[in-house]
């Protein structure tokens, strides 16, 4: 864009003379090229971060376990709604001949089929736009419970909101593991927000180097095709990338958990239970203690309860 708006004139008088002249380019945007030393007042940063809500999609999502709408390149459903995994680095959609291997007792077989149950619908012939190109294979990659082989695209990913990010997919073409979501609904795919995704690289502050995002998930209530919000003037269910969405929590209690190296959490203590109630107050308590835990445990949105490891869980 320099040389669309600036004519260079350079001058060579030795080695290393060079002085060099510039000119506004007669081919220029005159209204919007300068050349001078007149000083004005300090804007607003043009770097600053524009915070993108991300609404839960309210045809599909449960309690516990959002879905969010979005359009991706090779995917021709406009229906189409994806898993949201902070653990995952890179985004998932399920090809339209994904086979499963045989998943506990099932016959292998297509991953529409139980126990995958999966939402088969990327195809790379759906190239219209010219974007998806094949960028080479994966095997045994994980994303939200699942092992996955198969094949990687550049593609474009658009939210409901109509920000829009071209980005490296994965086709998943063989799955041999569904840890997470067996014999449920596991949508088109996976989109993969974990803090190495390339995605964080617009919501990244320019003074601190950081990235923020909130969540804030409300209860699907019956007889209701959306997330209610308790609070009125709040947003029943979404995530807020480069922001947090704070205003009605400021000067509330709260608790501040550091991560790990590995963007896991280790935890002093586990412990599952219930707490009995008479009258609408807490009276008593029972909680099993499964004593201090050798693994870290992750947060994330795409897997409703608790998952335990093999040994903890028997």
């Amino acid at each position: 864009m320099f040389f669309q708006s600036i004519y260079a004139q350079y001058t060579l008088s030795g080695v290393s003379a060079v002085n060099i002249d510039l000119f506004m380019n007669t081919n220029a945007e005159h209204d919007a090229t300068y050349i001078g030393s007149q000083v004005v007042t300090e804007g607003v940063n043009a770097f600053a971060v524009k915070p993108m809500d991300v609404m839960t999609d309210e045809f599909s999502e449960g309690n516990g376990r959002p879905t969010f709408a979005a359009t991706i390149t090779g995917v021709d459903d406009q229906n189409a709604y994806y898993l949201l995994d902070f653990t995952a680095s890179h985004t998932l959609v399920w090809n339209t001949n994904c086979q499963q291997t045989g998943l506990g007792n099932y016959a292998a077989g297509s991953c529409e089929l139980n126990p995958t149950l999966l939402s088969t619908s990327f195809d790379s012939a759906n190239n219209s736009t010219g974007l998806l190109r094949e960028t080479g294979t994966f095997t045994d990659a994980k994303f939200g419970g699942y092992v996955v082989s198969g094949t990687k695209y550049t593609s474009q990913m658009c939210f409901a909101s109509g920000f829009c990010k071209l980005i490296q997919i994965y086709s998943g073409e063989t799955v041999t593991a569904d840890n997470w979501n067996f014999n449920s609904d596991g949508g088109y795919g996976v989109i993969g927000m974990s803090p190495q995704s390339n995605f964080w690289t617009g919501f990244v502050n320019s003074e601190t180097y950081k990235a923020q995002y909130s969540i804030a998930l409300a209860r699907v209530t019956p007889l209701s095709v959306h997330a209610t919000p308790k609070v009125g003037s709040s947003v029943a269910s979404n995530i807020t990338f480069g922001a947090a969405a704070d205003d009605y929590y400021l000067g509330m209690t709260s608790m501040n958990v550091s991560a790990l190296a590995n963007y896991s959490y280790a935890l002093s203590n586990i412990s599952f239970g219930i707490v009995y109630q008479e009258n609408g107050v807490d009276s008593s308590e029972y909680f099993f203690d499964l004593g201090v835990p050798t693994n870290p445990v992750t947060f994330t949105t795409n897997f409703e309860g608790l998952g335990l490891p093999a040994a903890l869980y028997s």
